[in-house]
């Protein structure tokens, strides 16, 4: 355990950096393009990294079905949905 106010570095979903910062009372779980999480502690932190790990792979693993099925003249464009595009056009 960190001294408190110090930053751990938890790992790396892919793009998205994750750290936590353990000051007295509560840890803080940074990510990416995202706003900062408070958790009471940093075992909290951790279980919330490693859930979101697990949920990334799921997609990636989702995504990479998706393209098998697609075939190689399809492009997939992940945002708020799954679109398929022909990469021909």
């Amino acid at each position: 355990m960190p001294e408190d106010g110090r930053a751990l570095r938890v790992g790396t979903l892919n793009e998205i950096e994750t750290s936590a910062v353990v000051p007295p009372a509560a840890a803080y779980l940074n990510i990416k393009g995202d706003a900062q999480m408070k958790y009471h502690n940093i075992e909290e932190a951790v279980a919330e990294i490693q859930r979101l790990r697990k949920e990334i792979a799921r997609k990636n693993s989702a995504l990479r079905r998706i393209q098998a099925l697609a075939g190689p003249n399809k492009a997939i464009y992940a945002t708020a949905g799954i679109a398929l595009k022909d990469k021909r056009q």
